[in-house]
C-alpha cells in the first residue's frame, strides 16, 4: 500500500503552517505579569510586549495649540527617557483617547506610533 503524495503534501504545508502560527504569535505582557517600577508613576501606560516596551505618559495641556502635548516616556526599568513636549501629526488631526493604551503602538526614541496611523513626535529642547 502507498501512501497519496498529494495527502503527504497537505499534511506537511498545514504542519508548517501550524509551527509558523505559533512561532509569531505576539504574547503581550499582563498588567499582573509586569512589574511597574517605583518611579514610574500609576497613570502611565504600558506600550510593549515581551521583548520590551515602554511606560507612556501623555497629558494635554491647557491653553496649548490643538496638536501640543506633554509626554514622558520611561525606560522598562524606569528610568526617564524622554520629557517634553510631543507634536501630533498630521497637524489637524485628533487624538483618540489618551488615556488608553490601545491608542498606542511603540516608541522609536523619538516618535511615539499611535495605533490609528498617526504620531506624536518629540519636539526638540
Amino acid at each position: 500500500m502507498t501512501k497519496h503524495p498529494v495527502r503527504c503534501f497537505h499534511r506537511i504545508v498545514l504542519s508548517i503552517l501550524v509551527v509558523l502560527t505559533v512561532v509569531s504569535c505576539d504574547k503581550q505582557y499582563s498588567e499582573t505579569t509586569l512589574k511597574r517600577p517605583a518611579a514610574v508613576p500609576a497613570n502611565a501606560l504600558w506600550v510593549g510586549s515581551d521583548d520590551g516596551g515602554v511606560y507612556v505618559l501623555i497629558t494635554k495641556p491647557v491653553n496649548s495649540e490643538q496638536y501640543v502635548y506633554d509626554g514622558t516616556i520611561y525606560y522598562d526599568n524606569g528610568e526617564q527617557w524622554y520629557k517634553g513636549k510631543m507634536e501630533l501629526f498630521p497637524k489637524g488631526a485628533s487624538f483618540a483617547n489618551i488615556d488608553n493604551k490601545n491608542s498606542y503602538s511603540g516608541w522609536d526614541g523619538d516618535t511615539l506610533y499611535l495605533s490609528n496611523g498617526r504620531l506624536l513626535k518629540a519636539i526638540e529642547k
